[in-house]
């Protein structure tokens, strides 16, 4: 067990039963499913470690022979961020991860992110939780996440699927300091977030901080079998 000195954690909270795109971690792109992609990126990065985790033994049997470090999640756990703090307690022991470990919450939606813009996410400047949205404006529909920033660029304001005028894009990748994440585990899904289905206005409606990391542009993310088509082509 792990008791001292900073540590960078990325974890791949994944699950087969996506209701928009059903086995999307081993969904294979080019020889290589998701998961492998993304677990290939976060490697690049500075993190001191990399896990997947799942309830699903399809991808726990993935891992163990690709060598992917693995730990097995609850079934119930309805969302990434629950997934990912259960992970970190089943990996290191909840006495054994200190305060300020920080910890990136990396999912197979977003194999193609600059693991640069990660390493930004190691350093989190007195944040209590980072995400990455994209310098655009926004101009595409409302199936698309999109945030409001203030002009300064230091604080998310809010996060919607409708269109708002000069909202930007979101890419759903998270950092939290240790204390943080469990502190947010523990409140119960606000009305706004559960109308939106995005968990991040809970977070905003407590009181927390969300800083943006400006990306010059989104990755193309991972939602639907047409999607996994145009990165079968993008990465040829």
């Amino acid at each position: 067990m792990i008791t001292m000195g900073r540590k960078n954690v990325i974890v791949i909270p994944a699950r087969m039963d996506s209701v928009r795109l059903p086995g999307k971690p081993l969904a294979d792109v080019n020889g290589k499913p998701l998961l492998r992609w993304t677990y290939d990126a976060a490697k690049k990065t500075k993190a001191d470690y990399v896990i997947a985790a799942s309830p699903d033994e399809e991808i726990e049997a993935y891992c163990a022979v690709e060598s992917i470090p693995f730990q097995f999640t609850d079934e119930a756990i309805s969302n990434g961020t629950l997934r990912c703090k259960q992970a970190m307690e089943r990996a290191f022991g909840s006495e054994g991860i200190q305060p300020f470990w920080r910890i990136v919450n990396w999912q197979v939606d977003e194999p193609l992110v600059d693991p640069t813009y990660i390493d930004r996410m190691f350093d989190p400047c007195g944040a209590q939780i980072q995400t990455l949205v994209s310098a655009n404006v926004e101009t595409q529909g409302p199936s698309s996440v999109k945030v409001l920033v203030n002009d300064k660029w230091t604080s998310c304001h809010w996060f919607t699927r409708q269109h708002i005028p000069g909202a930007v894009y979101h890419c759903g990748v998270y950092s939290f300091d240790w204390i943080t994440l469990m502190e947010i585990c523990q409140f119960p899904s606000t009305t706004k977030s559960k109308l939106e289905s995005l968990e991040q206005l809970t977070w905003l409606e407590n009181g927390y901080d969300i800083v943006p990391i400006k990306m010059h542009t989104l990755p193309f993310s991972i939602n639907i079998q047409e999607d996994l088509e145009v990165l079968r082509m993008l990465t040829k």
